[in-house]
């Protein structure tokens, strides 16, 4: 079934989009040049054709996507783990955090962190307490997970965590590090604007204003 499904898409690969997507990606990855709806359509067909449910070895099963060559056909991988990823439990967290490791970029690790271990971690504290501590962890995107794991919990975050996590890597200078600490508090601004405002006055001075400019957009200060 998932020949069919890698055929679909490279039968509809397009050069020249391919090209400019992969300089987006600051030529890290390699591309067929299939946009997001398109391959969103194709996925959608391939489960309606083949009645597609997840099986006991669905991590098996979709692992030659998630470690192909292409993206898109990642993406595609990426998408079928998000759409059952309450069929993952304590069990698939180390596959998963090797899995944001192998993906090393914000494209893959946005959507897996926050939808994928985000909501596994939310449902078994073994595996909350394990991504949380991921702050002082060698591996940036990792250390990058313990910051925007929580980012849906809205009004179940832990603050306490939030705030460990962010004080413990604000002196970091990585770009990627520094957006997701601002983007943290941005989201979490919208269920607890007080806390946040409160967070951003007592730290200014050792935030940087990368992450004080993300935080405070939707802020009104």
């Amino acid at each position: 079934m998932l020949q069919d499904l890698i055929q679909d898409l490279y039968h509809h690969a397009n050069p020249i989009a391919a090209k400019a997507m992969k300089q987006y990606m600051r030529n890290k990855f390699d591309f067929l040049g299939i946009q997001a709806p398109l391959r969103k359509v194709i996925l959608q067909n391939w489960i309606k054709a083949h009645a597609f449910k997840p099986s006991e070895n669905f991590i098996k099963d979709i692992h030659p996507l998630l470690y192909h060559r292409f993206r898109e056909i990642q993406y595609l991988g990426l998408d079928l783990l998000i759409k059952h990823q309450k069929n993952l439990d304590e069990t698939h967290i180390d596959w998963l955090l090797d899995l944001c490791v192998y993906a090393d970029w914000w494209d893959i690790n946005d959507m897996l962190q926050i939808n994928v271990i985000g909501a596994l971690a939310l449902r078994n504290e073994l595996v909350y307490t394990k991504v949380a501590d991921l702050y002082a962890h060698p591996n940036l995107w990792l250390r990058r997970c313990s910051l925007i794991f929580q980012l849906k919990y809205k009004s179940l975050t832990d603050t306490s965590v939030l705030s460990q996590n962010i004080l413990m890597l604000c002196g970091e200078k990585d770009f990627f590090i520094q957006k997701a600490i601002g983007w943290s508090l941005r989201e979490y601004a919208k269920t607890n604007p007080d806390f946040v405002l409160a967070f951003l006055d007592m730290h200014q001075n050792i935030l940087s204003n990368l992450a004080k400019r993300e935080a405070k957009k939707h802020l009104k200060c």
